[in-house]
């Protein structure tokens, strides 16, 4: 994450959990309800799943943050879950390719 970001969300300080990563790319208006509107949209870049075990270890800690549950207690049958699938849906369209 660029240093003018990290401050925005005030890492590494303060942890930046999967929980407000899935707030953060729900809200249109991101950085400005974190005082930062002049870093515009809130975008996301991260590997090819298909290709790259981090990412697939990102998505599931955006699964358990939607869920507001710890990653250990997702089971393969929550990632169909409404919360789950909406996250994704988010995600998929602030991610930079």
């Amino acid at each position: 994450m660029p240093q003018p970001l990290a401050d925005a969300v005030e890492w590494p300080d303060v942890p930046l959990t999967w929980q407000q990563v899935s707030s953060l790319i729900a809200d249109p208006e991101a950085w400005a309800t974190l005082g930062r509107p002049e870093l515009g949209d809130f975008t996301v870049s991260m590997s090819d799943p298909a290709t790259s075990g981090a990412a697939q270890a990102d998505l599931a800690g955006l699964a358990a943050g939607a869920l507001d549950r710890p990653l250990s207690e997702v089971t393969p049958e929550d990632l169909a879950a409404v919360e789950v699938q909406g996250a994704l849906f988010r995600l998929d369209r602030c991610v930079t390719r």
